[in-house]
């Protein structure tokens, strides 16, 4: 039995979906800018919901590091990104509540302990441009952040 790549790409976001991810057709999302594959609003709206013990202050360094990673070399950046994935964001310095100064904290990008306080997107056809337009089939995104890019092929 063959499948175009149409079909198979509906086969999987059913998948997805029966799984409990929310499927976007990327074609009808708005964005005010193609060349980020970070969902910045999504990803500040998970940030701050599941760190409400941090101040403002530091959710913002950890989002402005996570979308502008420190090391030209793509592997020490994917290996820093995971980093920040899997163990939180360091913050270097806040203010807490009362105003007063604390040094090193972390902000975390994923509630591994409430899995139900993240958000998990399947979104196709999400236009990417860069040195060209670019365009996968499927991109898995948790908080806002692309984590798994799927390219379906055809059999015949």
């Amino acid at each position: 039995m063959n499948f175009t790549e149409d079909e198979l790409e509906v086969a999987y976001l059913e998948i997805l979906e029966s799984l409990g991810w929310e499927c976007i057709d990327g074609r009808k999302l708005e964005r005010d800018d193609y060349h980020s594959v970070v969902l910045e609003e999504n990803l500040r709206e998970v940030v701050y919901n599941i760190n409400k013990e941090m101040p403002s202050s530091a959710k913002e360094e950890a989002i402005r590091k996570v979308i502008l990673l420190s090391h030209p070399n793509l592997i020490r950046s994917n290996e820093e990104f995971h980093n920040m994935l899997v163990n939180g964001v360091d913050v270097v310095e806040y203010k807490d509540k009362d105003g007063n100064k604390r040094s090193g904290g972390k902000v975390y990008l994923i509630d591994f302990k409430n899995i139900k306080k993240n958000e998990f997107q399947a979104i196709n056809q999400f236009t990417i441009v860069g040195k060209s337009k670019r365009r996968p089939d499927i991109i898995l995104f948790i908080n806002g952040l692309p984590l798994v890019v799927i390219e379906l092929k055809s059999l015949s």
